[in-house]
């Protein structure tokens, strides 16, 4: 029940990752029309770790618990090294980069 579980939670990283790549190939086109510099490209990374997780994930549920050369995958520190970070760092690429060439969406808006 539990490899169900990180199956299913495999799918959010995945999804966010497909969206960071979209984003990507939206921003080169806008970067490209009104000459900003190619900073969509940490889109790129950004995406790579958010797969890294959702592999983790997918690493973790083919594991069992009970085996013990696979008890390392269930420790806090594949958590941290393999899920936690990798999600942390592209989530925050993703947001800075998002904001460098999206937010004047904002600014159109009280105008």
């Amino acid at each position: 029940m539990r490899a169900i579980w990180h199956l299913v939670g495999m799918v959010g990283p995945a999804a966010l990752a497909v969206s960071l790549l979209i984003l990507a190939l939206l921003s080169q086109r806008l970067g490209s029309v009104i000459r900003m510099p190619p900073i969509y490209r940490f889109y790129f990374p950004a995406s790579l770790l958010l797969m890294v997780a959702a592999f983790s994930r997918l690493v973790r549920a083919g594991a069992s618990p009970a085996d013990q050369e696979s008890a390392w995958l269930y420790g806090v520190w594949f958590e941290v090294a393999g899920y936690i970070l990798p999600m942390t760092l592209g989530l925050t690429i993703g947001v800075i980069v998002t904001w460098m060439y999206w937010s004047w969406l904002l600014r159109e808006r009280g105008e």
